[in-house]
């Protein structure tokens, strides 16, 4: 399974071009817990490898909502003589449609220099901004060529595939915590094999008809 490798490059993209565009906002950094310990925090990331989040952390939240598998060629699709297996594979491929959201949250914060204010700037202008780096040429180079962690992904920006950015805000411990969120589809192949039994005998008989009376074939293939 790819999917893996898949979001590992999606994170890294997102990483560095809110590192590139907010370097002082969107970066790995320490900080202290309550119990004093020092964590690493990176402040894009995917949701269920979240450990330790500060109350008032401004981020780049990535979560996988939707993976769909619109077709696989397997029955009709070539196969081949793996030597090293001394099989007769038949190769499969899959196309899989991941949607991923893309929820960047910001809070007042003495520690970035962010007001109120800025912090709900900030996150209304972050969202606004990944969303047109995906539609951008750079974007369908990095995910279809240049990335070294996987390739080719495919950007799906169409009407239905790259959502409106929706303001999903609340309050938190009697502080604001400004939240818009996204969504956007990718699409990649799990390409793969199975063994091909090849058939050692098929018996075909047809019947006593105008055209033909009592002809059987018989077919062999293989040794």
């Amino acid at each position: 399974m790819n999917i893996n490798l898949v979001k590992k490059a999606i994170a890294t993209y997102t990483y560095n071009i809110l590192n590139t565009k907010y370097p002082t906002i969107f970066k790995g950094y320490t900080t202290t817990n309550a119990s004093g310990t020092s964590i690493n925090y990176r402040n894009v990331y995917w949701s269920e490898t979240l450990e330790y989040r500060p109350i008032d952390a401004t981020e780049c939240c990535l979560d996988v909502t939707k993976i769909e598998s619109i077709n696989t060629k397997g029955i009709d699709s070539d196969f081949y003589y793996d030597e090293e297996l001394e099989k007769y594979q038949t190769k499969t491929k899959e196309d899989i449609i991941v949607t991923v959201n893309f929820n960047v949250t910001s809070m007042k914060n003495k520690g970035l220099n962010l007001t109120d204010l800025q912090a709900q700037n900030l996150v209304n202008d972050t969202c606004m901004y990944i969303r047109n780096q995906l539609k951008s040429g750079s974007a369908f180079n990095y995910f279809q060529y240049d990335n070294d962690i996987f390739t080719p992904i495919e950007v799906l920006i169409q009407q239905g595939d790259l959502s409106d950015i929706e303001d999903v805000s609340r309050f938190e411990d009697t502080k604001y915590r400004h939240t818009s969120q996204f969504s956007c589809k990718f699409r990649y192949s799990e390409v793969g094999s199975y063994d091909t039994l090849l058939a050692q005998g098929a018996h075909i008989e047809i019947g006593e008809d105008e055209l033909a009376e009592n002809v059987e074939i018989d077919i062999s293939l293989g040794d």
